[in-house]
């Protein structure tokens, strides 16, 4: 089985979500169910086709998330400052695992390209990445545990 890597933060962010999905929002949709069959003729029912679907949404990411809290393996997310040698550019980024990557927010997985090419480098560290076909260098400039 695959293990997903995750960071402490993003598996308590897990673990809360699936919390609130098993205690609040199958109970609500419980009885969203219930009150849309007490309507009446359900083959025309919007309310209870739609909390049907709810249904099969809540009990789907039930899944997932447990799945991701049974097989999991912790990462240490960590805060790099690269300096992009060809666009002559800095920029720091956090690297943490695959599925709370957003490259938007400076976030990056661990299995980029680029979190690849600086696992086990240092500060000073010059790296080639290589992505999109092409490769381009990279110094690490800083690496921390926090902002």
């Amino acid at each position: 089985m695959e293990k997903k890597k995750v960071t402490k933060e993003y598996l308590a962010v897990i673990e809360k979500k699936l919390e609130e999905l098993e205690t609040v929002e199958r109970q609500k949709n419980i009885t969203d169910i219930q009150e849309a069959r007490a309507q009446g003729d359900l083959s025309e029912n919007a309310d209870y086709h739609a909390a049907r679907d709810r249904q099969v949404e809540i009990e789907a990411l039930i899944k997932e998330y447990r799945y991701i809290i049974e097989n999991h393996e912790l990462i240490d997310a960590k805060f790099y400052t690269i300096h992009f040698i060809d666009r002559n550019i800095t920029e720091t980024f956090e690297i943490v695992g695959t599925l709370e990557s957003n490259p938007k927010d400076r976030k990056i997985s661990n299995e980029s390209p680029i979190g690849k090419a600086i696992e086990g480098k240092g500060i000073g560290d010059t790296v080639t990445v290589h992505a999109n076909g092409r490769d381009f260098d990279i110094v690490i400039e800083d690496i921390k545990e926090t902002k």
